[in-house]
């Protein structure tokens, strides 16, 4: 444990890696992997409107786009608690 004339502090680091392709990159989306679901709703909705007998689905396909983007939109975003404490000697006061 630190004391305050000789604190310590400790970083944990947690991350999580996709492997690559070896490939040249042409045949693959450049998009984070938690989008790929909306990204594939995405394009149905619009290749519903634009096919014949689609409008009939195009609400569905909607509702379920929209599910999708907001799913991984939400998880685009830190969710650990982070707390920065300024250094006392930095704001004038000694201990």
């Amino acid at each position: 444990q630190g004391t305050i004339n000789n604190p310590y502090y400790t970083l944990v680091y947690w991350r999580l890696r996709r492997i690559q392709d070896a490939g040249n990159g042409i045949n693959v989306e450049d998009i984070p992997f938690r989008f790929q679901e909306a990204l594939i709703a995405g394009l149905a909705y619009k290749l519903s409107m634009k096919v014949q007998g689609g409008l009939e689905r195009m609400q569905t396909l909607k509702a379920q786009y929209d599910e999708a983007w907001d799913l991984a939109a939400s998880e685009d975003r830190e969710k650990a608690p982070i707390r920065f404490v300024p250094r006392q000697s930095f704001l004038g006061v000694n201990f």
